[in-house]
């Protein structure tokens, strides 16, 4: 797919979304969209099938031991393929929630605070955790792969993302759950 995602229309209640061909597809922005050790990440998507491994988003870098925050799927990690949800807390380790994300379109919401990340399906609560606060992410962000390693790329599809710079409260997350769910009839 020369590197580009493909805009698709008309997927998900009859709204477009972006597809990601898991081999070297993937959008890059050159700085971190968030910039702080906490966050409230929003993804709505959907692996291809259910033996994948990849990268939704990635905030951060991984070069000597990075900072930020990733959001994907595999089993274990990302380099293995599986469909548990899976968040990379860096410089700190990862989370396989032994959840699964399933091949149909899901909203996750992971929210990282000063001690805790804390990771939804649709809502529901699937992983909690105390791994201290990441470093705060200095650098670029990237959408369908990892920023650094190139074989951590997804193949899937993404509706929509959005980030907060903040770990919401849980009041405010579920007004943004509540959003997603009805927007796209998950």
């Amino acid at each position: 797919a020369a590197e580009k995602p493909t805009y698709k229309t008309n997927i998900v209640n009859g709204k477009p979304i972006v597809r990601f061909d898991g081999v070297d597809d993937s959008l890059k922005v050159t700085a971190a969209v968030v910039t702080t050790a906490t966050a409230t990440i929003f993804v709505v998507g959907q692996p291809v099938d259910a033996t994948e491994g990849g990268c939704a988003l990635h905030i951060g870098t991984e070069v000597g031991h990075g900072d930020g925050y990733s959001l994907g799927v595999g089993a274990s990690d990302f380099d293995t393929e599986g469909n548990d949800i899976i968040a990379l807390h860096d410089n700190v380790r990862w989370f396989d929630t032994n959840s699964l994300w399933g091949t149909q379109f899901r909203l996750i919401t992971m929210t990282v605070n000063n001690s805790t990340l804390t990771i939804h399906r649709n809502g529901t609560e699937v992983h909690s955790s105390s791994p201290g606060a990441p470093n705060a992410p200095t650098v670029q962000t990237s959408i369908g792969r990892d920023v650094q390693l190139v074989w951590r790329y997804l193949a899937g599809d993404i509706a929509e993302i959005f980030v907060y710079n903040s770990a919401l409260a849980a009041g405010a997350r579920q007004s943004g759950v509540d959003y997603s769910l009805a927007k796209y009839a998950l």
